[in-house]
């Protein structure tokens, strides 16, 4: 008995990575010739995921934000429960800059927003924290109104704010994301 080689097919109709080709369906005319397998610009642009506490909380209702020390892993069990939010804590919490990506990923699956509180009421912890993930801030220390202004324009871009033009875990892809970032982050100020 004679074994034959496995033979591997590629369709022209999906990339071997990337999913379906975007001018298979998309009807835009702007893919050709060796740009066949790359995204469609129009069609490839990401959404800025809704902020569900903001929502709830702007509706006058109640956001449930569960809390603890949380691991991604427990967060994405969380999120099947129905928690609106997870809390990052990291002014009294085992947590910094590197651990707020994974555990706002695992928020990001289920739509969580996830809320990480500061350890200081300083511009560059504030945006910072934004850039890697957070959809909102808890910040601490607030002591006057200058303190909270001060946090509003640390979170957000101009013209409402003074962020830095960086695009954040939460903006890659997204068109015009520095006035949909202004829409749904969620700033909190502790008095």
């Amino acid at each position: 008995m004679k074994l034959s080689e496995p033979k591997l097919t590629l369709s022209t109709a999906a990339p071997i990575m990337g999913g379906p080709r975007r001018d298979s369906f998309c009807g835009h005319e702007n893919l050709t010739g060796r740009d066949q397998h790359f995204e469609c610009r129009e069609c490839a642009l990401a959404e800025l995921r809704k902020n569900r506490v903001k929502q709830k909380l702007e509706q006058g209702e109640v956001a449930s934000v569960v809390s603890g020390q949380n691991t991604a892993n427990m967060i994405e069990v969380l999120g099947n429960i129905g928690f609106d939010g997870a809390w990052i804590e990291t002014e009294h919490g085992p947590f910094d800059f590197a651990d707020i990506p994974d555990l706002s990923r695992a928020c990001d699956l289920w739509g969580m927003t996830s809320v990480v509180r500061a350890n200081l009421n300083f511009p560059g912890v504030i945006y910072r924290t934004l850039d890697v993930g957070a959809q909102g801030i808890v910040v601490p220390h607030v002591d006057t109104v200058e303190d909270a202004r001060a946090v509003v324009k640390a979170g957000r871009f101009a013209p409402q704010g003074l962020r830095g033009n960086y695009t954040s875990r939460q903006g890659i892809g997204v068109d015009d994301y520095a006035s949909k970032a202004n829409d749904e982050v969620l700033l909190v100020v502790l008095i």
